[in-house]
């Protein structure tokens, strides 16, 4: 079992690669749209009263609880995509060997001072994909750590839906946001200010420099018909993101953009009702002759079912990839040829073990070595995210003098450049209003040579 953020995308990869052996309601019933620019993404969930954070202090006799949700069924699905099964015991032992991954980190970092010298006390929620939908899930999970008096949460979790956020800060619980489906814009991190951090993180207002760091590269020629997929997850910021910061980014280099639209699934019934969407968005794309090809992220369901749809068509772009969407899990030797890669989480940019020569020219990360080799020191994959949640809250907290969300909120306006995230490139910067800390991306694209995504040029920087 491994435990990194692609292997848990990769969950969902190997199931969606069997979806047609899946009876579901085809509920995803997106169509096929040139999208119109808006203004901004319009909410449809209500936000939490943020007229004053707690500053009650969340440590009790010594200790401070900490929720952590993660895909407890994960074994189950990669069986069942592979046409096997697996027995209840063997399902828990495998949930069991997560948690424990945990316990490593925690067992770290208390023996490290914790939080303030508060111990840090897990509080777990199993979020099951196979046997429930998103949306319940995310209920449930914010219902047991408000229960449980959490202080702070990760949600450890493949795909989230817009309430999870909602909920958790109505009962004012802070998260670390950690989900590849569902990522933030400024709207949302305006919305939910105090309870809404990505240490890693870019806000999709960002995502222009992405679109520049191709052309800076020299990987994107100008007069490229580009296809936007646009995975709506219910919140509006994907289409906010294609139409108001990618497109106008892409047009601006002399780019063209065309997009599609679906709406994202909410449990893994749902994926034959994407895959036939997709058949039609590989229609209108080739037709269209659109030649590079680029997805909102979707935890890898556009990329995997569009580029499946795309090789039935004999219809073969260059896909514009990034962290997010896994590609070596998927995409064949004939996609890959001509793939592009948005790296910024390095550690998790394609199927392990990558070759020597790509992961020495990685920068260098003293806080990745000190995730990967002296706290997870031997095991293959290690949870870099859950070590930036950890010592992302620790380093803010120690700017006050108490556990409090107010104290946590504070400190992070106190950062500054002082964090470095093992789950990026190192470097990342917070200040008031800012809590995507992402600094760095490198492009990458496919060498044959090496059978694998190599980087193109230097580091860049993200504003």
């Amino acid at each position: 079992m491994s435990f990194t953020r692609f292997r848990r995308t990769n969950l969902i990869v190997m199931t969606a690669a069997a979806t047609l052996a899946l009876a579901g309601c085809a509920a995803s019933s997106g169509s096929g749209t040139t999208g119109n620019a808006q203004s901004g993404p319009s909410s449809t969930v209500s936000g939490a009263s943020l007229a004053g954070l707690s500053t009650t202090s969340a440590c009790v006799d010594g200790k401070v609880k900490f929720g952590i949700a993660y895909i407890s069924d994960g074994a189950v699905a990669a069986a069942e995509a592979s046409g096997k099964t697996i027995s209840a015991q063997g399902a828990a032992q495998a949930a069991a060997a997560i948690q424990q991954q945990f316990t490593i980190g925690l067992n770290y970092l208390n023996s490290h001072g914790g939080w303030l010298g508060c111990q840090v006390v897990p509080v777990y929620f199993q979020f099951h994909i196979v046997s429930s939908d998103y949306n319940t899930e995310d209920q449930q999970m914010c219902l047991d750590f408000a229960s449980a008096k959490v202080f702070a949460a990760i949600n450890w979790i493949t795909n989230d839906t817009p309430l999870l956020p909602q909920c958790l800060a109505s009962h004012g619980i802070p998260t670390i946001w950690d989900s590849d489906q569902l990522q933030l814009d400024n709207a949302m991190y305006k919305e939910y200010a105090g309870y809404l951090y990505q240490p890693w993180g870019f806000s999709y207002d960002r995502w222009g420099a992405f679109v520049q760091a191709l052309s800076t590269a020299g990987v994107l020629p100008a007069g490229t018909k580009v296809g936007i997929v646009i995975a709506n997850n219910g919140y509006g910021a994907e289409t906010y993101l294609a139409n108001d910061i990618l497109a106008p980014k892409f047009k601006e280099l002399g780019d063209s953009v065309q997009t599609f639209t679906y709406t994202n699934i909410a449990g893994l019934s749902d994926l034959s009702g994407v895959a036939t969407q997709m058949q039609a968005a590989v229609l209108k794309f080739k037709n269209a002759g659109i030649q590079d090809v680029m997805f909102t992220p979707s935890a890898s369901v556009s990329s995997l079912e569009f580029s499946t749809a795309a090789n039935s068509q004999d219809y073969f772009p260059t896909y514009i990839m990034n962290s997010l969407e896994t590609p070596g899990a998927y995409l064949t030797t004939k996609d890959k040829t001509k793939a592009l890669f948005l790296s910024f989480l390095p550690g998790k940019d394609d199927v392990a073990p990558e070759p020597a020569s790509v992961l020495a020219s990685a920068p260098a990360n003293p806080a990745y070595n000190l995730c990967a080799n002296t706290i997870y020191k031997g095991v293959a994959d290690p949870p870099t995210d859950f070590c930036d949640a950890m010592f992302f809250i620790q380093d803010a907290l120690k700017h006050g003098k108490t556990i409090s969300v107010a104290a946590l909120n504070a400190g992070v306006d106190s950062l500054g450049t002082s964090f470095d995230s093992a789950n990026g490139y190192g470097p990342t910067y917070f200040g008031p209003g800012v809590y995507d800390g992402g600094q760095e991306l490198q492009v990458q694209k496919w060498d044959p040579a090496i059978n694998a995504f190599d980087y193109v040029g230097s580091v860049q920087k993200i504003p």
